[in-house]
Formats: structure tokens, sequence, C-alpha cells
């Protein structure tokens, strides 16, 4: 009852040693400091289009057919983690007509008929509005990560969220599947 939470929701990266957060959930492990990680759980990203966006241009039965399409994805310059540098998997960089440093952004884009995007599957494949595209033959896997500063993993808030974090993961890990 007594933790005051500040969630930063922004695409960079925290420095842990400098106190600026107690806490971070990353798509990369650290490879120093003195920082305490825990892999939280994989996750799938999947290509999704909307429906209209799919009657509009057509349907999407190969790989190939992708050459047709366009696609929203991050802004290059702006990516933090080459974890999310996946865009040029699918399309050529004049394919791409939209694009933000902000993955909500990407999503609701993608949800207006703008184009195509690859998307986390536990954002996109519980809504109507998105649906799969080639699903059997194009999937990646991402993994979050729990770090904390080696110093505040005795600290009762910290130790609390911390377990939090990894209890909700925990039980809702299909939600991380395709």
């Amino acid at each position: 009852p007594d933790l005051d939470l500040q969630l930063v929701a922004t695409s960079r990266v925290f420095s842990l040693s400098k106190r600026e957060a107690e806490l971070a959930i990353s798509l990369k492990a650290p490879e120093e400091g003195r920082l305490l990680v825990r892999k939280l759980t994989d996750y799938e990203l999947r290509l999704f289009a909307s429906p209209h966006y799919l009657k509009r241009f057509g349907p999407i039965d190969t790989r190939e057919d992708l050459s047709k399409h366009r696609f929203t994805g991050y802004i290059e310059e702006l990516l933090y983690t080459p974890e999310l540098d996946y865009l040029s998997l699918v399309c050529d960089k004049h394919q791409v007509c939209m694009r933000s440093g902000n993955l909500i952004a990407q999503m609701q884009a993608t949800v207006s008929g703008i184009g195509i995007a690859i998307l986390p599957c536990f954002m996109a494949k519980w809504r109507r509005d998105l649906v799969p595209v080639l699903s059997k033959d194009f999937a990646l896997t991402r993994s979050f990560w729990l770090i904390m500063h080696e110093d505040s993993k005795d600290h009762p808030a910290v130790r609390a969220v911390s377990n939090y974090l990894t209890e909700i993961v925990e039980a809702n890990r299909e939600l991380f599947r395709a």
C-alpha cells in the first residue's frame, strides 16, 4: 500500500546504475554492470493487417505477395535496440508508408488500414480489427528481461514489484504465444 509507482513507458534505455529507474523491463539482457537479470518470458511477433486493408489491397497467400503491399514500422534512427530492427525481414524501405517510434501508434495505423505491421501477438491477436497474415510462414521470437541493480535487490518495494511482475507474467504466459 505504500508503493509510489512511476511507469515510464518509453522507447529508450534507462541506466539503473545512475538510478534512473529501480527496475527495467528490456528486450535485451545487459552484458555488464552490477545488475541482476531475470528472463520474464519469450513472446512472439507476427504480421497483422486490418480486414479493410486486405479487402482494399488484396489477399496475401505467400511471402512473395508481400512485395505488393505497404507496411508500418519503427523509425530506424530511433531504434534503441537491435531487437526492434525486424521490418527489413519482410519488406524494402520504399514499402514502408508510416513509421513511428511508438508501437501503439503502429498498431493503430495498421487498424486504420494504412498497411501491414509486425506486432506482438499479445497486443494484436485478440483484436477483431486485425487479422494475422502468413501466420504459418512468418514468426519472430523476442524476450522480455527484468533488470534491477544489485544494490536494490533487498529493498522491500523493489522486491515486491519484481516478484509481482514475475508472478503475473508466469500466470499469463499463454498471452505471449501465438
